[in-house]
């Protein structure tokens, strides 16, 4: 069962991007991508509204990290999730003043975007279960 959710997904690697959202898909995410332009990432973000961003830092660390930096700084976007993939500490290094993002390995991510704030159906489940007691 898909989720109501969508995930942005960005990596410049367009081969790993396309493999790592199909992944995702493939575990129920929806998941939008972009391979190439993080302004373009970052225009998409902004009029999507998805329930979490995804950028996989091990190329390209400082395009992923100004586009954070971008999605942070604008109201609209500033308290969505972003969850870093893969990144070492040099690429950590250049997400440390990015507020609240989440590093997680590739193989770590399924679990870790399920341990993120839930989501409507979850939210629904808990509200469900309480009105049962």
């Amino acid at each position: 069962m898909k989720r109501p959710s969508e995930l942005f997904l960005i990596d410049w690697d367009a081969e790993r991007g396309h493999r790592l959202a199909d992944r995702l898909d493939e575990a129920g995410w929806q998941v939008a991508l972009e391979t190439a332009d993080g302004g373009r990432a970052f225009k998409s973000i902004r009029d999507g509204h998805p329930a979490a961003v995804v950028i996989v830092a091990s190329a390209k660390p400082s395009h992923g990290a100004q586009t954070a930096r971008a999605l942070h700084k604008t109201a609209a976007t500033r308290d969505l999730p972003i969850v870093v993939v893969d990144a070492d500490e040099d690429a950590e290094a250049r997400f440390a003043d990015v507020a609240d993002c989440t590093f997680t390995t590739a193989e770590n991510l399924s679990r870790t975007l399920n341990e993120l704030k839930p989501g409507p159906e979850t939210r629904k489940e808990e509200t469900d279960e309480a009105d049962e007691d």
